[in-house]
């Protein structure tokens, strides 16, 4: 089925839930996205930058979830 989570991935005997694996890559994307943001001034544009971050860390979590 397509977009269905897997429950538990198995990394090296250690069981890892799906969600924390979308949200660590979530946290890997938006970590590479901060230089871009700090390169194109986002902050001028954003009244607290880091709840902006938050909200794109949300957003990026909701789409490897529905996209993995």
């Amino acid at each position: 089925m397509v977009g269905e989570m897997k429950l538990v991935y198995d990394v090296g005997g250690l069981l890892v839930s799906g969600f924390a694996v979308h949200v660590l890559l979530a946290f890997t994307v938006l970590l590479i996205l901060r230089p871009l943001f700090a390169r194109i001034g986002l902050s001028r544009f954003v009244w607290n930058m880091p709840l902006a971050e938050f909200g794109i860390f949300l957003i990026l979590t909701g789409v490897f979830l529905a996209v993995l």
